[in-house]
């Protein structure tokens, strides 16, 4: 029983990390696609179509989860500009453009929730090509930091 309590205790304290959170729920999300993608004609349609809601739930609950995500990002990179004010580097400098990149492509994904719970009522395609290019300039400002270091 101890043995139990301890597990429990371990997973309570990691699950009301927001990261925990995300990592649970993200599993899922790409678990249904993966079924999907690799199964998916083997499946009824019923339960295609079933996988299909999950995945875009997840999906969806996920961004929830992100709403101020873009906070934290804004407040490193804050911290990064006062820091390269001081001393100048290309890593730095690469390390702040990949928190202002992430920090807009948390924003993007904000305005896909907001549209997905129908607060606003623009189409996901309108907004689907800034979602993938400040998701790929923040990792591509990763890597060269990294090519850097």
């Amino acid at each position: 029983m101890e043995q139990i309590v301890k597990i429990l205790d371990t997973w309570s304290g990691t699950a009301n990390q927001l990261r925990m959170r995300d990592r649970s729920v993200k599993v899922l999300q790409y678990g249904c696609q993966m079924l999907l993608g690799f199964y998916g004609k083997k499946f009824s349609n019923e339960m295609q179509q079933a996988l299909a809601l999950f995945r875009r739930t997840a999906s969806t609950s996920r961004k929830a989860f992100w709403l101020l995500k873009s906070v934290n990002h804004i407040t490193n990179a804050i911290h990064m500009a006062q820091k390269i004010m001081f001393e100048f580097s290309w890593v730095l400098f690469f390390d702040l453009m990949e928190q202002v990149f992430l920090a807009l492509y948390y924003v993007m994904e904000n305005i896909v929730f907001f549209i997905r719970v129908k607060m606003i009522s623009w189409s996901e395609d309108d907004v689907d090509f800034g979602v993938n290019w400040t998701w790929f300039i923040g990792d591509f400002f990763c890597v060269a930091a990294a090519l850097l270091r």
